[in-house]
């Protein structure tokens, strides 16, 4: 609440130089705020997070791949990794909601993008772009490598953060929930996988 002479004062001033009166401004034109979008410092972070489980990860692949140990490196890694894929995809298209991945064609055992998804339908699935390409972010992450880190053949990675919509026709997908993706931590890693 404001004092009756500063009102006034206020008031004498607006009619006088019309400093303290309405400014017609024009909005920004083509501005989204989208206030969950990570930061490029948040981007790092992941990275290097994930980073050091894969070193975790590789040198148990190699002296106790068998181990119970080398299992639970194994599900922080992909977790991790698709983390690191919803925080690089969110980067660049803050309107993103889901990431569409399915086994490669190839037989590759492997993960590849098939298109990614906002609210009103499809953002990105040209073959060509730089999102299927796995370039998303100059200097950053390389997407396709942090999907290739999942297991085809164990879905514990998508617990909680991905439905499997596999076809006939397309084989073994995933639409990745990328909120949900980038809110994991290992603290809410599946129990499963613990």
């Amino acid at each position: 609440m404001i004092s009756a002479p500063a009102a006034q004062s206020r008031e004498s001033a607006r009619q006088a130089s019309g400093q303290f009166g309405t400014q017609p401004h024009q909005e920004a034109a083509g501005v989204t705020l989208v206030p969950n979008a990570p930061s490029d410092h948040r981007l790092q972070e992941l990275a290097t997070a994930r980073e050091s489980i894969f070193h975790q990860w590789n040198d148990l692949r190699d002296t106790a791949p068998d181990s119970p140990l080398f299992e639970t490196i194994d599900a922080l890694h992909q977790r991790a990794s698709v983390q690191l894929a919803a925080a690089a995809v969110l980067t660049r298209h803050p309107d993103a909601e889901t990431l569409v991945v399915r086994e490669n064609e190839d037989g590759e055992n492997q993960y590849d993008i098939l298109r990614l998804e906002g609210r009103s339908g499809s953002i990105d699935h040209s073959v060509d772009s730089p999102l299927i390409e796995g370039e998303l972010n100059p200097g950053g992450p390389d997407l396709d490598e942090s999907l290739w880190s999942l297991n085809l053949k164990d879905d514990g990675w998508a617990l909680g953060i991905a439905e499997d919509i596999s076809d006939p026709r397309n084989g073994k997908m995933f639409r990745i929930d990328l909120a949900a993706a980038l809110g994991t931590t290992i603290s809410t890693m599946p129990a499963a996988h613990r």
